[in-house]
């Protein structure tokens, strides 16, 4: 009897801790209850492994926030390379100088000064922080780009296993029936 029990309190466990890795797979609160019911409901036949696959990338939190990553450290890279170009200003400024008091808001055109000034600034030397930006953004390219991988590969993996257990929970019903 107590050998049954011991094994009774080890299935009921195992049972808990199945409820809330299905949770944890449905990206819930591990608490959340679940409702097990007797009889498995068939996958629609129009969802297959490559659309669960497909639908797991497009709201996978990781994996869409690994790309965002990505994104950002590309465009990181780009103002890092930009900083080895020339660089050209256009500035436009008006001067007024009177010194008779009632002209002082009236701003006639007749005593008024046009500047224009065009800069052209080209980097010559920078104390390497050029090529040290530039080769930071690019191991955070790569970086961000492993990243992307490794969400990939854990969403694929996590719809397949998911996938599989469905698969052979289906077959399991059938051949207890």
């Amino acid at each position: 009897i107590g050998t049954e029990r011991l094994a009774l309190l080890n299935a009921e466990n195992n049972v808990k801790v199945a409820r809330a890795d299905l949770n944890r797979i449905m990206n819930r609160n591990v608490n959340t209850p679940l409702e097990v019911t007797a009889d498995i409901p068939r996958l629609p036949q129009e969802l297959t492994l490559d659309r669960a696959e497909e639908y797991a990338l497009g709201n996978q939190p990781q994996f869409l926030s690994a790309k965002e990553s990505y994104r950002s450290s590309r465009s990181n890279l780009l103002v890092a390379r930009a900083t080895w170009y020339p660089t050209l200003t256009f500035s436009a400024s008006r001067q007024y100088n009177t010194t008779l008091k009632n002209e002082w808001f009236t701003f006639k055109g007749d005593r008024g000064i046009w500047a224009m000034f065009v800069n052209l600034s080209i980097p010559v030397f920078s104390s390497f922080t050029r090529k040290t930006a530039n080769a930071t953004a690019n191991v955070q390219v790569r970086a961000s780009r492993e990243a992307v991988e490794q969400a990939k590969n854990e969403a694929m993996f996590a719809v397949r296993e998911a996938y599989l257990a469905y698969e052979l929970a289906q077959q399991t019903t059938e051949l207890a029936t």
